[in-house]
Protein backbone atom coordinates (compact mmCIF):
# COMPACT_ATOMS: atom_id res chain seq x y z
CA UNK A 1 0.00 0.00 0.00
CA UNK A 2 3.06 2.73 1.22
CA UNK A 3 4.50 1.56 -2.76
CA UNK A 4 0.87 1.65 -4.74
CA UNK A 5 -1.01 4.40 -2.80
CA UNK A 6 1.22 6.50 -1.64
CA UNK A 7 4.14 6.17 -4.14
CA UNK A 8 6.63 6.01 -1.31
CA UNK A 9 9.53 3.37 -1.45
CA UNK A 10 8.45 1.55 1.35
CA UNK A 11 12.23 1.33 2.85
CA UNK A 12 12.03 5.10 3.21
CA UNK A 13 9.01 4.39 5.45
CA UNK A 14 11.10 1.58 7.14
CA UNK A 15 13.78 3.91 7.72
CA UNK A 16 11.55 6.69 9.43
CA UNK A 17 10.90 7.62 12.99
CA UNK A 18 7.93 6.18 15.23
CA UNK A 19 6.06 9.78 14.39
CA UNK A 20 6.41 9.63 10.74
CA UNK A 21 5.69 5.98 10.41
CA UNK A 22 1.97 6.75 12.75
CA UNK A 23 1.56 10.11 10.11
CA UNK A 24 1.87 7.10 7.65
CA UNK A 25 -0.62 4.84 9.06
CA UNK A 26 -2.77 7.69 9.80
CA UNK A 27 -3.22 8.89 6.28
CA UNK A 28 -3.44 5.19 4.90
CA UNK A 29 -6.41 4.88 7.24
CA UNK A 30 -8.57 8.15 5.59
CA UNK A 31 -7.53 6.77 1.99
CA UNK A 32 -8.67 3.11 2.49
CA UNK A 33 -10.76 1.38 1.21
CA UNK A 34 -10.03 2.72 -2.37
CA UNK A 35 -12.91 1.06 -3.52
CA UNK A 36 -15.25 4.08 -2.56
CA UNK A 37 -13.08 6.04 -4.43
CA UNK A 38 -12.81 4.23 -7.50
CA UNK A 39 -15.14 6.24 -10.19
CA UNK A 40 -13.59 9.43 -9.20
CA UNK A 41 -9.72 7.48 -9.22
CA UNK A 42 -11.27 6.57 -12.45
CA UNK A 43 -12.42 10.43 -13.57
CA UNK A 44 -8.66 11.72 -12.56
CA UNK A 45 -6.79 9.28 -15.25
CA UNK A 46 -8.90 10.29 -17.56
CA UNK A 47 -8.67 14.07 -17.23
CA UNK A 48 -4.92 13.75 -16.43
CA UNK A 49 -4.19 11.49 -20.09
CA UNK A 50 -5.71 14.14 -21.98
CA UNK A 51 -4.98 17.77 -21.04
CA UNK A 52 -3.14 20.21 -23.13
CA UNK A 53 -0.49 22.06 -21.99
CA UNK A 54 -1.34 24.79 -19.73
CA UNK A 55 0.34 28.11 -20.58
CA UNK A 56 3.11 28.35 -17.44
CA UNK A 57 4.44 31.30 -18.43
CA UNK A 58 1.32 33.13 -18.06
CA UNK A 59 1.37 32.78 -14.68
CA UNK A 60 1.93 36.17 -12.54
CA UNK A 61 1.94 34.85 -9.17
CA UNK A 62 4.33 33.80 -6.49
CA UNK A 63 4.88 29.96 -7.39
CA UNK A 64 6.28 27.08 -5.20
CA UNK A 65 6.66 23.63 -6.85
CA UNK A 66 7.65 21.43 -4.61
CA UNK A 67 7.98 17.52 -5.50
CA UNK A 68 11.25 15.22 -4.96
CA UNK A 69 13.30 12.69 -6.77
CA UNK A 70 11.87 8.96 -5.69
CA UNK A 71 8.36 10.10 -5.89
CA UNK A 72 6.85 6.59 -7.44
CA UNK A 73 4.26 8.81 -8.91
CA UNK A 74 7.33 10.43 -11.39
CA UNK A 75 5.88 14.09 -10.24
CA UNK A 76 9.01 14.86 -10.29
CA UNK A 77 9.95 15.98 -13.96
CA UNK A 78 7.19 17.56 -14.41
CA UNK A 79 7.45 19.55 -11.48
CA UNK A 80 11.24 20.79 -12.25
CA UNK A 81 9.01 21.78 -16.06
CA UNK A 82 6.77 23.38 -14.22
CA UNK A 83 9.68 25.38 -12.28
CA UNK A 84 11.67 26.06 -15.34
CA UNK A 85 8.12 28.04 -17.29
CA UNK A 86 6.65 29.69 -14.49
CA UNK A 87 8.12 33.13 -14.61
CA UNK A 88 10.68 33.26 -11.14
CA UNK A 89 9.01 30.01 -9.47
CA UNK A 90 12.61 28.37 -10.26
CA UNK A 91 13.92 30.86 -6.84
CA UNK A 92 11.52 28.94 -4.88
CA UNK A 93 11.93 25.77 -5.76
CA UNK A 94 13.29 22.95 -2.55
CA UNK A 95 14.73 19.62 -5.32
CA UNK A 96 15.18 17.17 -2.43
CA UNK A 97 15.62 13.40 -2.41
CA UNK A 98 14.76 10.59 0.35
CA UNK A 99 17.12 8.40 -0.98
CA UNK A 100 20.55 7.96 0.94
Amino acid sequence: MIRAILATPPAVVANASADEKARVDEILRHILPVSPRRLGLLNDAAVVSSLERYELERIAVPTLVISVADDLFGTFDPARYTAEHVPHAAAMCGWATTRK
